[in-house]
């Protein structure tokens, strides 16, 4: 199956590459990393957080927290797509600066969609 990677970030190309490459059928060995050995992205980000609150200034961890809950009150979470939705159609550059719809990607196969933010 074909799939098209639109801006794809490194920790996307990281997890695709974690969930796409095994075969069902094929014996694992024993150097083999299963996905049930790793941890969620849930947790991983968990872990993040917690490590950010403990070794970041105090007035960052603040500056942050306080960005966190301007955007849960905002309502915008409520209203965001949640797991099963159907993304409606829309026109974005990809990482090279074309426009590109996603229906029109769509015909070809399934589409991986990242949002990264550019010009680290």
């Amino acid at each position: 199956m074909k799939i098209k990677i639109i801006g794809l970030s490194f920790i996307s190309l990281l997890l695709f590459s974690l969930f796409s490459c095994g075969s069902a059928n094929k014996e694992k060995t024993s150097t083999e990393v299963t996905t049930d050995s790793l941890p969620t992205l849930s947790k991983l980000l968990e872990e993040k957080a917690a490590k950010f609150k403990e070794t970041a200034p105090p007035e960052m961890v603040k500056t942050i927290d306080e960005g966190v809950r301007e955007v849960a009150a905002s309502g915008v979470l409520e209203s965001a797509l949640k797991k099963g939705d159907k993304a409606p159609d829309f026109e974005l550059p990809d990482a090279t600066g074309k426009i590109v719809r996603l229906s029109d990607l769509l015909k070809s196969g399934p589409v991986v969609l990242t949002w990264y933010r550019g010009g680290w």
